[in-house]
């Protein structure tokens, strides 16, 4: 929940500071890349969403993986053979060859905006290259601020209470929360098939579904809801935490 002094000031429209602070960094970032640059974080970004919502919607469909959000965000940039992967035929499609990609990966790492696994693997026919990569919630923040993607919620995604209550299940794994409001309980129990909470009483618990909900859609929820404070489900620190007085903490 949003700290009161945090709220008031919303509520006068005099605002926090936070979203104002994050915008900032994130547009920053963005324009300290070059041309090249912003390509690769647009083409991988889009990797990145595409995984996400596929996840989502096998979650929704009733088929859960508890693969963490550090495993399954990895995206294949280079593998073994002639076939090209989506991301290389995704940057030959805006007239990016792959030529300096070594060069660019490292450029976006070394500005925190990815992770890079570059490997020699042996294979059938010898040795092969092998590079993934992975945004981090910067490098997500960066794209989304730099092509002004719509930060509204999206179809399925959970209103900022709703989340906030989930976020509280999350915390007491494997203990309840109690949970109130009609909205919130159709959001949490009542829509999703199968349910985020399961309880009775006001008493809930979080499901497996739920789980795979916060996993899948934390790093989401994080730009959507900056003023709710969720732990990264692997364990990983936040990339920015501006207070509410407008420093920066961390």
């Amino acid at each position: 929940m949003l700290h009161e002094s945090c709220l008031v000031m919303r509520q006068a429209g005099i605002g926090t500071g936070r979203e104002q602070l994050v915008a900032t960094k994130a547009q920053a970032a963005w324009e300290a890349l070059n041309s090249r640059q912003q390509t690769y974080m647009t083409v991988l970004y889009d990797q990145d969403q595409a995984q996400e919502t596929a996840r989502a919607q096998d979650a929704a469909a009733g088929y859960y993986d508890d693969t963490p959000a550090s495993v399954w965000r990895w995206i294949d940039v280079v593998t073994p053979g002639a076939k090209l992967t989506s991301v290389q035929r995704a940057l030959a499609l805006r007239d990016v060859r792959d030529d300096g990609a070594g060069s660019t990966l490292q450029a976006l790492q070394r500005y925190g905006l990815i992770e890079v696994r570059d490997e020699v693997v042996e294979g059938p026919r010898g040795k092969s290259r092998t590079v993934k990569t992975k945004l981090t919630r910067a490098g997500r923040a960066a794209v989304r601020a730099g092509t002004k993607e719509p930060g509204r919620r999206r179809a399925g995604e959970l209103s900022e209470y709703a989340w906030e209550r989930l976020v509280r299940l999350w915390r007491a794994d494997p203990g309840t929360v109690r949970i109130w409001g009609h909205n919130t309980y159709e959001a949490l129990v009542g829509r999703p098939s199968p349910p985020y909470a399961e309880g009775r009483q006001g008493d809930y618990r979080i499901t497996e579904a739920g789980r795979e909900h916060y996993r899948t859609l934390w790093a989401r929820y994080a730009v959507l809801y900056p003023d709710v404070a969720a732990p990264d489900p692997d364990g990983g620190p936040e990339p920015w935490r501006p207070s509410c007085s407008g420093r920066w903490t961390g």
